[in-house]
């Protein structure tokens, strides 16, 4: 089963998304067969800005929340659980993040995708560093093992940037108005925030689905054939 989660790596949304995706996703029975790809999504590149400080009703939709007030409490009841800092909904929000998502489409290349992006977003919203300078990009991502020299060629250049725009772009078309924004198999589009439970609902139901097409369309085109024919049945 394919999974891509557009995020950004200063957005806390973004971050407390992932994480609780990953905490249903753990209790899932069939994650081993469950292909994750981060897709970029640039919040600061432009002037035209998803604010993710501007988005807490339509983010929590689908909580069971009946205020914005219980809404917001429950978003710091998450960030808690992940050891985020309170700070980090007002103050850490405007960096262009453009370089750090083209590191993360090098790192892919290198079956280090996930490793990139964790540790990106462990430097920007624990250890208070500048993930869009190029420098800091450099250590980052000679600490997960990429190349120091291929790295720097890549900072050094625009590659994997219309990559990265591509990425955005794409998000848009598929009406994506928050992030983080998540699709299953291509197909089932998960627009907003949601608990584990419910997050591990939408994953059973998807692998549940998944697997009755492929078992009717398996047994709709099976051919059998013999020395008088071929029949299908």
């Amino acid at each position: 089963m394919r999974v891509e989660i557009w995020l950004d790596l200063v957005c806390p949304y973004s971050y407390i998304g992932k994480r609780l995706f990953e905490e249903a996703l753990e209790n899932f029975s069939h994650r081993e067969h469950v292909h994750v790809t981060y897709r970029s999504y640039v919040l600061y590149e432009h002037s035209l800005r998803i604010q993710p400080s501007q988005v807490v009703d339509g983010l929590f939709a689908n909580w069971n929340c009946e205020t914005k007030e219980e809404k917001m409490n429950q978003l710091h009841t998450c960030a808690q659980m992940f050891e985020l800092d309170e700070n980090c909904f007002h103050e850490k929000q405007l960096v262009n993040t453009l370089n750090a998502h083209r590191i993360i489409k090098y790192a892919r290349t290198q079956n280090k995708e996930k490793q990139m992006v964790d540790r990106i977003l462990k430097a920007h919203f624990f250890e208070e560093m500048d993930i869009d300078q190029l420098d800091c990009l450099q250590v980052l991502a000679t600490d997960i093992g990429l190349k120091e020299d291929e790295v720097h060629n890549i900072l050094q250049t625009c590659k994997y940037t219309s990559d990265v725009r591509y990425d955005t772009s794409e998000a848009k078309e598929l009406g994506a108005e928050y992030i983080p924004f998540i699709v299953i198999n291509e197909t089932y589009g998960v627009p907003s925030l949601y608990t584990p439970e419910e997050f591990l609902y939408i994953l059973e139901g998807c692998w549940d689905e998944t697997a009755e097409r492929v078992a009717h369309k398996q047994y709709k085109e099976t051919t059998y054939c013999s020395a008088e024919g071929c029949t299908r049945s």
